[in-house]
C-alpha cells in the first residue's frame, strides 16, 4: 500500500530485506528513503542500519515504524539520524495523509538546501548565526510567498536577495518585476499601482494597465513599502485579503494571483501604528514571515568576499582581479554607508576602468572619507594661533600616543603607523609616561 501511495511522486523501488537494501544503494541513485525499522533479516531495529547508510549518502530518510514511543523516535531522529518518522497507518485515509505529510517535509528539505547553496553562491556571509537566521526564514518560501516582508537599511542587499534567492525558490522561470514605492507620487500611487479606466479623471483619456497588471505571471516586488500613503495601503490590504483589486473608475475586478514580496526599511518599525504612517493591519498582513538584513559594517568579514563575488559577475570571463593587503585593509574597515550597493557601484567603476589590480592608490579616498571633514572649535582656535606646522605636529602626536597606548607591542604599533620599528623605540619611552602638551577635542 505504501509502496503504491508513493508513486505519485516518482519511481518506486522496493526491497523487501536489509541485504537487498544494502545492494539497492550500492548500485543506484535515490533522493527519498523509507525504511521499515523491523526488516526480515535484520535484529529487532535492523532498519537502522539501513538509515545510517543512506543518511552517509544523503538521502533523505523516513523510517517506517510501529514503534511510536518517545525513546524509539528519539533514537531514530538523534542517533540513526532519520529526517523523520512514519507510523504504520491504521486505515488508508490514515496513509494518504501520512504520505503527504511525510512528502511536504522532503519537499522542505530540497529547497533548504537549495537556500543554503543560493545563499553562500550569491550573498556570502561568514557568520554562523546571520547565515542560519536568514535560512530560517529563506526555507518557508512557497508555504507563505504572499507575506513575505524584507527589511534592512538601504542598500543591505534586499534586492539582490529576492533576484538571486527568493524568486529562484518561488520558480526559477519567473521574472522579478520591482516597483520603488517611494518613487511614486502620493497623488498619482492608485493609477501608477492599479492602473485606470478612460474618464476616471481628468486626463484620463484611454484604459491603461497599472504595475501590478504589468506583473501578472511574474514575482512583484514592492520595495520600500514603508513610503505607501494610506489609501494605497489599503488597496494593498484588499489585495491581500481578497486576491484582487479594482482599477481606479473601474467596477470590473482584476486578480492579483502572482507571489508579492515586500521591502522596507528600518523606517518602517517607526510608522507602524502612528497617524498617516503606516497601518498596523497591514503590516500584518505582509509580516508573518519577516526577514531581517544586516548592514555591512557589522559583518566586516563579508567584505572582501562579497566584493569578489560582484567582480565575478560583472567581469568578462578570464579577466583575473586581485586586491592587494593595503587595498583590503582599507575596504574592511570602511564604514560603507551605502552598504553592498555602495560596493558594488565602486565595483562597476572599477570594471570600466579596466582595474585588474586594486592597489591601495584606488580606495585611500575612502579612507580618507571617513574622517570627519569639519574641525572642531577647538581644532580651529588650535590651528589659527599656532599655525598649520604646530597643528600638524600634534596631530601627529596624539594619534601616535593613541597607537602607543592601544597596542600591545611595537610591532603591532609600527604596522599601524607604517614607521620603522626602530621609530617606535621613541615614541614607546615618551608616550608612556608623558602626554603631549596640549589637547584638541
Amino acid at each position: 500500500l505504501i509502496k503504491l501511495g508513493l508513486e505519485m511522486y516518482g519511481n518506486v523501488v522496493h526491497a523487501n530485506s536489509q541485504a537487498s537494501a544494502e545492494k539497492l544503494l550500492e548500485t543506484e541513485s535515490f533522493d527519498l528513503a523509507f525504511a521499515d525499522l523491523e526488516l526480515e533479516d535484520g535484529n529487532e531495529l535492523g532498519g537502522s542500519n539501513i538509515v545510517k547508510q543512506c543518511k552517509r549518502q544523503g538521502i533523505y530518510t523516513i523510517v517506517l515504524t510501529s514503534l511510536d514511543d518517545d525513546e524509539t523516535i528519539d533514537f531514530l531522529l538523534e542517533k540513526c539520524g532519520a529526517d523523520n518518522y512514519f507510523t504504520k497507518p491504521s486505515s488508508k485515509d490514515d496513509l494518504d495523509r501520512q504520505i503527504r505529510e511525510m512528502y511536504k517535509g522532503y519537499e522542505r528539505s530540497l529547497k533548504e538546501v537549495d537556500a543554503r547553496v543560493l545563499l553562500e553562491q550569491y550573498i556570502f556571509t561568514t557568520y554562523p548565526d546571520y547565515r542560519e537566521s536568514l535560512l530560517k526564514k529563506i526555507k518557508r518560501v512557497g508555504e507563505d510567498t504572499k507575506s513575505l516582508l524584507i527589511v534592512g537599511e538601504t542598500g543591505t542587499g534586499k534586492t539582490r536577495l529576492v533576484n538571486k534567492v527568493i524568486s529562484k525558490l518561488i520558480d526559477d522561470t519567473k521574472e522579478v518585476k520591482r516597483l520603488d514605492c517611494g518613487s511614486m507620487s502620493p497623488e498619482l500611487i492608485e493609477s501608477t499601482l492599479f492602473g485606470y479606466v478612460k474618464d476616471a479623471f481628468t486626463g484620463a483619456n484611454k484604459d491603461t494597465t497599472g504595475f501590478i497588471e504589468e506583473a501578472r505571471g511574474h514575482i512583484l516586488f514592492l520595495d520600500d513599502v514603508q513610503n505607501l500613503p494610506i489609501k494605497g495601503q489599503q488597496n494593498l490590504r484588499t489585495i491581500m485579503d481578497e486576491g484582487f483589486y479594482y482599477p481606479v473608475g473601474s467596477k470590473v475586478k482584476s486578480y492579483a494571483d502572482m507571489p508579492i514580496i515586500f521591502g522596507a526599511t528600518d523606517e518602517l518599525d517607526k510608522l507602524v501604528g502612528q497617524p498617516n504612517g503606516f497601518r498596523e493591519d497591514v503590516y500584518q498582513r505582509i509580516s508573518s514571515v519577516r526577514i531581517n538584513t544586516s548592514p555591512l559594517r557589522h559583518r566586516k568579514n563579508d567584505i572582501i568576499p562579497l566584493l569578489k563575488q560582484m567582480v565575478k559577475e560583472r567581469y568578462p570571463t578570464g579577466k583575473v582581479f586581485r586586491i592587494s593587503e593595503e587595498a583590503k585593509e582599507i575596504l574592511k574597515n570602511y564604514g560603507w554607508k551605502g552598504n553592498t550597493r555602495e560596493l558594488e557601484n565602486h565595483v562597476i567603476r572599477w570594471e570600466k576602468e579596466e582595474i585588474q589590480n586594486l592597489k591601495e592608490s584606488h580606495v585611500e579616498h575612502l579612507e580618507k572619507n571617513e574622517i570627519n571633514q569639519e574641525l572642531t572649535y577647538f581644532q580651529k582656535d588650535f590651528l589659527e594661533r599656532k599655525g598649520l606646522k604646530a597643528f600638524t605636529d600634534l596631530m601627529k602626536e596624539l594619534a601616535t600616543k593613541h597607537v602607543v597606548e592601544s597596542t600591545s607591542s611595537k610591532t603591532e604599533a609600527s604596522k599601524i603607523l607604517k614607521v620603522a620599528r626602530s621609530t617606535m623605540y621613541s615614541a614607546m619611552e615618551k608616550y608612556g609616561s608623558e602626554a603631549p602638551s596640549a589637547t584638541l577635542q
